[in-house]
């Protein structure tokens, strides 16, 4: 039975219960949840909104850039392979734009799942990651999370 959280009344997400609240994962994260015993790790990023045409894929790649490219940023991944990269409305309207990577991290093989979910002038970053060889383990727990996430109409 997955558990139910309220985040700083923007949003509701239910996520596995072996996870753990940590606001040691990123500093921007509106939530943090992890296992270290079965390293799985998922964080929800609130991000600015531009109302320019083109900003929510220019931010997604820009983003997800920052994963793949280690002279850029310092927690990007090495070697990485994308699964996936889509984009699509999902089943609560919401636009959603989503990747899907492998690659390796301070020597750990990783597959980390990113996605910026938008509606209308509100906009978040989910991102989940556990290591590769967990991957049939954890992955679907990890987009169970991306799935319940719902936006609250509160201003």
């Amino acid at each position: 039975i997955p558990k139910h959280i309220d985040i700083r009344d923007k949003l509701q997400l239910d996520y596995a219960p072996y996870l753990k609240k940590t606001e040691d994962l990123h500093p921007n994260a509106a939530i943090g949840l992890q296992n270290k015993y079965r390293d799985v790790y998922y964080i929800v990023v609130p991000q600015p909104w531009e109302s320019d045409s083109g900003y929510v894929e220019y931010l997604f790649d820009s983003l997800s850039n920052d994963l793949k490219n280690v002279n850029k940023a310092e927690h990007a991944l090495m070697e990485t392979i994308v699964l996936r990269d889509t984009s699509y409305t999902n089943v609560k309207g919401y636009f959603v734009q989503d990747i899907l990577l492998k690659g390796v991290l301070k020597d750990q093989k990783l597959v980390f799942n990113m996605q910026l979910v938008q509606k209308d002038n509100i906009l978040f970053q989910t991102s989940g990651w556990c290591f590769l060889a967990k991957k049939d383990l954890w992955l679907k727990d990890i987009e169970a999370m991306n799935e319940s996430l719902t936006i609250l109409n509160k201003e």
